[in-house]
């Protein structure tokens, strides 16, 4: 992702300057909830599950001085436990696939409010014929990745009315993630690794070369809906 696209995929949603309470769902150290908080008026709960991604979360939204705005939840994006609570937006960038995307968009509806908004960015097909070997790759990755007619039809079935998708461009690939993570497997893979560690590094190598050569074939979607009532 990136910050264009974040804010691309926010501006497509009516209103939600004025929302008051947003959750984020899946929000890692945060870089997407803190441009949500600078880019509305909302109270947003940040959702995390690992100890060191909220260690870094916490940091970064002080650092922002939001920590009046943004509150930090520990818990499991398949069983959202908010009392009651209905928000004006879910939103779930590059996370939803921990749950999958059917599941996700089921059991995120009943915390919308009303005619309130999901936006999530979710990895798709670009193709309905991909090659044997990136097709296999992913088919150990992600399984259940579909195409983007196929997530329409998901949303359609879990009554939501879809407002907009947009493909994310290459370089939100590149910028600020692989060029970063193929600086680090250089850096690293001369040091005196343990088995553990040299699988990363090869696992990791050949995420990026799999992105390399086909990423004609796949790719990132943003999709932004609306609950229907």
């Amino acid at each position: 992702g990136s910050r264009v696209s974040t804010l691309k995929a926010l501006n497509f949603i009516p209103g939600h300057q004025s929302f008051k309470h947003i959750l984020d769902v899946g929000c890692g150290t945060g870089r997407h909830t803190i441009l949500l908080a600078k880019n509305t008026s909302a109270r947003i709960s940040a959702l995390e599950f690992y100890d060191q991604q909220i260690m870094t979360l916490r940091n970064n939204i002080q650092k922002e001085n939001l920590s009046e705005r943004i509150e930090i939840v520990k818990g499991d994006m398949a069983d959202l436990s908010f009392a009651q609570t209905k928000f004006d937006l879910i939103w779930s960038e590059s996370s939803i696939y921990n749950v999958g995307f059917e599941k996700g968009l089921k059991a995120w509806r009943n915390f919308i409010r009303e005619e309130g908004y999901l936006a999530v960015s979710e990895a798709v097909w670009l193709t309905d014929k991909p090659s044997d070997e990136i097709k296999k790759w992913w088919g150990e990755a992600y399984p259940d990745m579909k195409t983007i007619d196929q997530n329409r039809d998901i949303i359609e079935l879990c009554r939501y009315d879809l407002l907009t998708h947009f493909i994310l461009p290459k370089n939100d690939w590149w910028d600020d993630y692989y060029d970063i993570l193929e600086k680090q497997v250089v850096e690293f893979q001369n040091n005196n690794l343990n088995d553990e560690e040299r699988e990363v590094i090869s696992m990791t190598r050949l995420e990026i070369d799999m992105y390399k050569q086909y990423s004609d074939q796949y790719g990132y979607a943003f999709f932004v809906m609306k609950k229907r009532s």
